[in-house]
């Protein structure tokens, strides 16, 4: 009788043990932080894109969503890695804006939002100020502007990386065939091609700073190749009037860019007016 009660307590001894640590394992478990599900890497500026457009904070209330078609918006873009931006057709954008000059937008908000999506989305921060900022990935690079005075607006643009290299290359290219500007001194370029006839001319239109407590400066600088040759440097002229961007009209710009032999390319460039 004994030894019964001893094995009835026994196996309630041990039950009772199974018991405690089955709920300690449920315990710890059911505690354990949850991990954070993945997102889906972004490798595409369209994918970008929609990582913006599907996160509800971004897109202000009341505002008129545009979609420019690709290419046709232009997005300001400097690379950690170099002295001055570049102007790039954007792959894939889209523009918010106030229906009214009287709609405001909280353009800190706007920005810390973006971060965090595209942090979120694998971005690292690339560059920012009070009313932009950039961020990039292995892929793509992508660009937040916000203007909140008058009619107020934020744009959201992304191109890819390669996009932005080869502009560069092109870009760095071109400067090196020329001695009139120090490429050092050059703070932001935007670049243009036409071709017709078997020429193909490059507008290169920089801004440039002569000194540290000097006023900035604006160059347009012609090139041209001919049947898919070298690039050859042709001439440059400071901008006299930087709100329409053409050259200063002089009797020798005229000759250099009215040369048959550039078949028309370079006065199109300059503003496609007999000058």
């Amino acid at each position: 009788m004994r030894r019964s009660k001893k094995i009835v307590i026994g196996g309630f001894i041990a039950l009772f043990s199974v018991a405690v640590v089955v709920a300690v394992i449920l315990l710890i478990v059911f505690n354990r932080p949850q991990e954070a599900m993945p997102v889906a890497s972004v490798e595409t500026p369209a994918a970008a894109i929609n990582a913006i457009e599907e996160a509800s904070v971004i897109s202000p209330e009341g505002f008129t969503r545009s979609v420019p078609a690709e290419g046709t918006y232009g997005t300001t873009l400097q690379l950690a890695s170099k002295q001055y931006s570049v102007e790039v057709p954007s792959e894939a954008a889209v523009v918010y804006t106030a229906g009214n000059d009287t709609q405001e937008m909280n353009s800190a908000a706007v920005l810390q939002a973006s971060q965090e999506v595209f942090m979120k989305h694998g971005f690292t921060a690339n560059g920012s100020g009070e009313s932009w900022a950039q961020f990039i990935n292995q892929s793509v690079l992508c660009r937040v502007d916000v203007q909140a005075e008058a009619r107020a607006t934020a744009s959201f643009a992304c191109v890819s990386t390669k996009a932005v290299n080869d502009e560069y290359a092109v870009t760095e290219e071109l400067l090196g065939l020329q001695t009139i500007l120090p490429v050092s001194g050059v703070s932001a370029v935007q670049l243009r091609t036409h071709e017709a006839g078997g020429v193909t001319g490059a507008l290169v239109t920089t801004v440039y700073a002569p000194g540290d407590d000097e006023p900035l400066v604006g160059y347009q600088l012609f090139y041209a190749k001919q049947d898919g040759n070298e690039w050859r440097y042709i001439t440059s002229s400071e901008v006299q009037d930087t709100t329409d961007g053409k050259p200063g009209s002089t009797e020798a710009l005229r000759a250099e860019l009215n040369d048959p032999q550039w078949n028309g390319v370079l006065l199109y460039l300059a503003g496609g007016e007999a000058i």
